[in-house]
């Protein structure tokens, strides 16, 4: 009796725990279909790379929806994406979520991880029943995919936007439970099963014609000589120590170079030693961590130094800038070698290719592709 008693308990418990599940869900999918909340979602990974394309998709949104609200979910690192969100006006609500990595191999990290995930789907599944947002967006890494499954779950609807030419596995995980992924690159249909689901759009590009100015007017807007050859360097945060030591260098050995200035983009906290090393050497620069006038700086230029991020180089495209590509490549980011080869195929008078390795103590190669390419 004792086990009979215990085990309809159990039955009774389960069954109480799904009618309320129906129920969220039930209230959920009627609150959308009836268009009663105001609401939207985005899911993005730990870098500007993904969190920039989800913004600019958010405000495109709410340019289009007037009253719609933006919820936003990403991870609580590194600073420069907390920086964005936090400096992005038409973010609503954001809610940073702690979960890192799959822990590959260190089975001591597990218990710690698999409570992270759990806390993170209990914080989305919270902030998506009460928000009921008419559909979430996800832009690829790993903190969507607990945000999707449990929005799945609740019968919201889920779209993936893959950025880069080969998708990471949580993308291609994720294709699987959405019923459209858009991607950026011909070529990445490819990579997923179903081509039916899959359809090829714009990159979703923070600038419209009205920010193709001329080199002229975007120089004067930025107070900048209009005599100067000036050169950009994008390292981004994670790809931009080796740009730092090197472009230094390279650019003292260019002849003119007294001619030149350069405007380097060197990551958080890491830009003074990088001013001492172009002070040390005579050449004109302003270094910065970050700069949302971004768009003139590209204008102004004559070329562009950058890492093969999506965003980058389809930013590049987009003002025509001639630009010199070297892809960083770690465990976490060998998609930016694909990217970069893809956009070289595509648009071969603009962008040149060299891989970091030909580069590594071989400065005047990396000085000689500089000045080729500024002319």
């Amino acid at each position: 009796m004792r086990y009979k008693s215990f085990l309809i308990g159990v039955l009774s418990s389960l069954a109480l725990l799904g009618l309320a599940f129906f129920a969220v869900r039930f209230s959920v999918q009627r609150s959308i279909y009836q268009q009663a909340s105001p609401w939207v979602a985005y899911v993005a990974g730990c870098s500007g790379g993904h969190v920039v394309p989800a913004l600019t998709h958010a405000q495109g949104y709410i340019a289009q929806h007037p009253g719609s609200q933006v919820l936003f979910f990403s991870t609580d690192t590194p600073a420069v994406v907390v920086d964005l969100l936090q400096k992005a006006t038409h973010v609503a609500h954001h809610v940073p979520l702690t979960l890192g990595n799959i822990p590959r191999g260190a089975w001591l990290a597990w218990p710690g991880f698999a409570w992270d995930f759990v806390r993170t789907c209990w914080t989305a599944a919270w902030e998506l029943i009460t928000k009921k947002p008419a559909y979430i967006m996800a832009t690829g890494g790993y903190i969507g995919v607990p945000v999707v499954l449990i929005a799945r779950a609740l019968g919201i609807p889920v779209y993936l936007y893959n950025l880069d030419v080969v998708p990471g596995e949580a993308a291609r995980f994720l294709s699987k439970w959405v019923p459209v992924t858009y991607v950026c690159f011909d070529e990445t249909k490819k990579y997923f099963p179903d081509a039916q689901r899959v359809e090829l759009v714009p990159y979703p590009l923070r600038f419209t014609s009205m920010d193709r100015i001329s080199k002229q007017a975007a120089r004067e807007k930025l107070g900048l000589a209009q005599d100067k050859k000036i050169v950009v360097v994008l390292g981004g945060s994670k790809g931009s120590e080796f740009l730092n030591e090197a472009i230094p260098a390279a650019v003292a050995l260019i002849p003119d170079h007294a001619r030149y200035l350069v405007l380097h983009q060197t990551g958080g906290g890491k830009g003074e030693k990088t001013s001492q090393d172009y002070a040390s050497k005579g050449i004109a620069a302003q270094v910065f961590a970050f700069r949302h006038d971004i768009g003139l700086v590209y204008a102004a230029a004559d070329a562009v130094v950058a890492r093969a991020g999506a965003g980058t180089l389809f930013e590049l495209q987009f003002f025509g800038v001639p630009a010199l590509i070297v892809p960083l490549e770690t465990q976490t980011t060998m998609h930016q070698i694909d990217n970069a080869r893809a956009m070289v195929a595509q648009y071969p008078g603009q962008f040149k290719f060299i891989m970091q390795g030909a580069l590594e103590n071989n400065t005047q190669a990396l000085s000689d592709a500089i000045a080729g390419l500024v002319g």
